[in-house]
């Protein structure tokens, strides 16, 4: 009988040392968050950008991993730069940098501190699949946690980019017509695009459109500062308005005119866009209406008359 309790209550007794741990860490970060708030100036502007709690929690923990991946990036980065050979480490790191660029670098991570978050998720993913184990054994269960782990960071950044370029892409016809108007009453670039900035609140365009300015009043041409923003972002209708204003520069020609058209342009796109969205519903609903639907119906019609013979 004790042997039965013993292995009965062994699984749980993980649990509960596993949930002991999780509030023993969320003290800690309490106290961390208090001893933070009471110096103002150490790393206060960090705290400020963060958003999600799971990061809060998860960043103080992955930042210590960064001073030792970031030594193992440079040696990546001067081993490329000596023999023309890139890592799948590099490759990596270099795709993660420019996904977080595009992701206007949430909750100010950087590449290094990113993949030494996803490391922690891994790691936690594969200690929750250990605790599945021990309670349903099952060596798959360690896989799944440990891959789902590893994609969890992945797929959060990926969503927050999707979203992120869909709200420029929302936000683009409107500041192009404000920019028309400002810069058709007199108002030079720069100026036109500080106004609708401040005009557009705190949306992804906006911040985009103050980067943009810094580089500018830093010292970079405008042509080279615009090209970086359309790197940056990747979304194809800034771009198609980007390369109408470096042609514009180097024509010459008023800027009003063409920020008219690539407005117009951008909104018939996007009614395209829908038009093709409506067309392609009914064949995304033929899966459901076909697995879900069709056989619901068929046993109501068909399920009384069944047992009526059968019975």
């Amino acid at each position: 009988m004790s042997e039965y309790l013993r292995d009965y209550y062994d699984p749980w007794m993980y649990v509960l040392a596993g949930a002991s741990l999780t509030l023993f860490v969320w003290s800690l970060y309490s106290i961390y968050q208090d001893l933070l708030s009471a110096m103002p100036g150490a790393d206060s502007k960090r705290a400020q950008e963060f958003s999600s709690p799971l990061f809060r929690i998860l960043i103080n923990f992955a930042r210590p991993l960064e001073h030792l991946i970031r030594p193992y990036a440079e040696k990546a980065e001067r081993r490329f730069q000596e023999t023309g050979q890139q890592s799948f480490f590099l490759v990596f790191h270099r795709k993660l940098a420019a996904d977080l660029r595009a992701g206007g670098n949430p909750e100010g991570i950087t590449a290094d501190e990113f993949v030494g978050l996803i490391l922690l998720s891994t790691f936690l993913g594969v200690l929750a699949g250990y605790v599945c184990f021990l309670m349903y054994p099952a060596q798959v269960l360690i896989f799944a946690f440990g891959m789902g782990g590893f994609l969890l960071p992945r797929v959060w950044l990926s969503d927050l980019i999707k979203h992120r370029r869909r709200s420029i892409r929302k936000s683009l016809p409107y500041a192009l017509d404000l920019l028309t108007l400002a810069v058709e009453a007199g108002l030079d670039f720069t100026t036109a695009l500080a106004r609708i900035g401040e005009r557009l609140g705190a949306t992804p365009l906006a911040t985009e459109f103050r980067i943009l300015l810094q580089e500018i009043q830093m010292g970079k041409v405008r042509t080279d500062a615009l090209r970086d923003m359309a790197e940056r972002v990747s979304v194809y209708e800034l771009t198609s308005v980007v390369s109408s204003l470096t042609q514009t520069d180097e024509l010459g020609a008023p800027l009003g005119p063409v920020l008219r058209i690539q407005a117009e342009y951008i909104r018939v796109r996007r009614a395209q866009e829908a038009e093709e969205m409506a067309m392609k519903a009914p064949v995304k609903l033929l899966f459901p209406l076909i697995v879900f639907i069709f056989p619901t119906a068929f046993i109501m019609i068909f399920g009384p008359l069944a047992l009526k013979y059968l019975l």
